[in-house]
């Protein structure tokens, strides 16, 4: 049972989806022994019923869901997505699979001939290693296969599949025919074989139908939900593929091969670094490489740090807990702490003891200090009520905050409370540029070096359709600041992105639109990104050097409120990083 927190309506109808599988299995059983059915139809039935509906079940969930799960999904949605092209796509894939049923009722009914399978044969000790060896049958053939896929020679057969690149529900059986033959001989090859050892009961092929189906369907999902959030968190567990792993592949393609597990993966590669290599002369030629890919290696990927939980009362925060949640901060760029009750004052003494109490509003912005003098309020509401209107904008652009000041002065923290929270969406996505800058292709870090980010408080302001006067052009000058930058108070290298609205000049000042597109490709990749959906009580704190970060969309339509509370520290020297 999934633990994820938040998550009630989504347990409910997988455990629905479970629950309606195994009546009708039971139904199907019960039916064909009472109309005398051959034991290869019942099988036959049952399987296609096992597979079909977990696949049909675990998709729709995420479809008819995906609003209330939201927070978990690893890219973003389009700012204006097309539904009706969805739900098109959706049709498409179960036609598709109603059409294939006479294929599926031929497997099954080979399969049952086969192998060694009875109804009379009861479920026991020996069904349970016979599952678990055909699941790890299962994660070595389909490595295997993955692996073979992605040769020179084969690669034609997987594009297919790759032309994915966004993984989302509905897509995991986006495949060429010859790579969903190789999947469907080693998938029910592994039921003949091991039932072949010991005679096994229908039951377990049902049940490792099921398992197979859903797991394909969850990492192609494009929703790392929290059990796989906490499986990546724990090392003894961290061999295990989830949906960020195959997310990342789609991306990327070279790495993170594994079905479930990365273990055969990582042995395979070993075999390939020790004995699949060719010498010619002096220079070593790998006989593996695929023409789709980079020829220039990735550096390796840094873990989630991002959204980080951390469990303290910060209304009485004492100056130990203070020191490890600054440090938590530092290491992670964004962590989260809730269930938190407090009062505006409260909020504010407690952003005085991280740095300079400030706020980086840029133009004039009166409503935002319309409550209290140095907590800014974010909200579609005023204060007095009213709803501002359809037309209330939020900074749906990717930024760092006060990425128009001077650099001595951009080391902001960010303390933003979540006081009233819309049923679906408004949550924050970040992007963690430390992990961003530490995994720069050397190629595009070549033509980075020479680049600066130009931020416009001016033009920020004109995004935000804010007035912005002579006062603010003279306190807040036009700046350039190279995009490869050192963290001023840890030296870790960060990329200053400034924000969508920003623009990466050569050392002649002249605009660079190509490289500028390229870091931005690499950085808004949905490895480095993290999304966060309120409760009520939250308090998250960032660094805003370590991230870019954007308020996510929801229905303003004056039904439901979004309200947050944000004060902002500027560290110094004098302040403890």
């Amino acid at each position: 049972v999934m633990f994820a927190l938040n998550m009630p309506m989504l347990l409910w109808w997988w455990a629905g989806t479970l629950t309606l599988i195994c009546i009708v299995l039971s139904i199907i059983e019960t039916g064909s022994a009472a109309a005398g059915l051959p034991p290869f139809l019942t099988f036959a039935l049952c399987g296609i019923c096992a597979s079909d509906m977990t696949w049909l079940g675990t998709n729709a969930g995420f479809e008819v869901l995906g609003m209330e799960i939201g927070r978990w999904k690893i890219a973003p949605e389009p700012k204006h997505p097309n539904s009706a092209r969805t739900y098109e796509f959706a049709l498409q894939q179960i036609r598709a699979k109603l059409k294939g049923s006479w294929l599926d009722m031929s497997i099954f009914t080979l399969v049952w001939f086969a192998g060694n399978l009875s109804f009379s044969c009861e479920v026991n000790g020996v069904s349970v290693v016979g599952f678990l060896l055909m699941i790890t049958l299962l994660d070595f053939g389909l490595s295997l296969w993955h692996r073979i896929l992605h040769l020179p020679s084969m690669y034609c057969y997987h594009k297919v599949h790759h032309s994915v690149r966004i993984t989302k529900p509905w897509t995991n059986e986006v495949e060429h025919p010859v790579e969903a033959l190789g999947n469907a001989i080693i998938k029910y090859g592994n039921l003949v074989l091991v039932s072949t050892w010991f005679q096994l009961s229908p039951k377990v092929a049902f049940a490792y139908f099921m398992f197979s189906t859903w797991y394909g369907v969850m990492v192609h999902s494009g929703y790392n939900l929290p059990p796989f959030g906490w499986i990546s968190q724990m090392p003894a567990l961290s061999f295990i593929i989830t949906p960020q792993h195959h997310q990342d592949h789609h991306l990327h393609g070279g790495r993170n091969l594994g079905a479930i597990t990365s273990i055969w993966d990582t042995l395979f590669q070993k075999v390939v670094d020790v004995g699949l290599f060719r010498q010619s002369g002096n220079t070593t030629t790998r006989l593996t490489k695929e023409p789709t890919e980079p020829t220039e290696p990735i550096p390796p990927i840094p873990t989630q740090r991002m959204g980080k939980p951390w469990q303290v009362s910060l209304r009485d925060i004492n100056d130990d807990q203070l020191a490890e949640l600054v440090q938590a901060v530092r290491a992670h760029g964004m962590i989260v702490i809730p269930h938190q009750s407090w009062s505006l004052e409260e909020q504010e003494a407690f952003t005085s003891r991280l740095g300079e109490v400030t706020a980086t509003v840029v133009g004039q912005a009166p409503e935002y200090f319309e409550v209290h003098p140095r907590i800014v309020r974010l909200s579609n509401f005023w204060a007095d009520g009213t709803w501002k209107g359809p037309k209330y904008q939020g900074a749906e652009v990717w930024h760092q905050d006060g990425d128009y000041m001077k650099m001595s002065q951009r080391h902001i923290l960010t303390v933003l409370c979540a006081d009233q929270v819309p049923k679906c969406g408004g949550g924050t996505g970040f992007v963690d540029l430390v992990a961003a800058a530490a995994a720069l292709p050397a190629s595009l870090r070549a033509k980075a070096e020479g680049l600066s980010c130009f931020s416009s408080a001016r033009k920020n302001a004109k995004y935000m359709k804010r007035d912005f006067t002579a006062e603010d052009a003279e306190r807040y000058p036009d700046q350039r600041v190279p995009v490869l930058h050192r963290h001023p108070r840890d030296g870790r290298e960060v990329l200053l992105m400034g924000s969508e609205l920003s623009i990466f000049e050569d050392l002649d000042h002249q605009p660079d639109p190509e490289t500028t597109q390229s870091l931005f490709q690499h950085v808004l990749n949905p490895q480095w990104m993290y999304y966060h959906q309120y409760k009520p009580g939250d308090v998250i704190i960032w660094d805003n050097l370590q991230t870019l970060h954007k308020a996510l969309p929801f229905v303003n339509d004056g039904s439901d409120c979004r309200l947050l509370w944000r004060a902002q520290a500027r560290v110094t020297a004098a302040f403890q990083w």
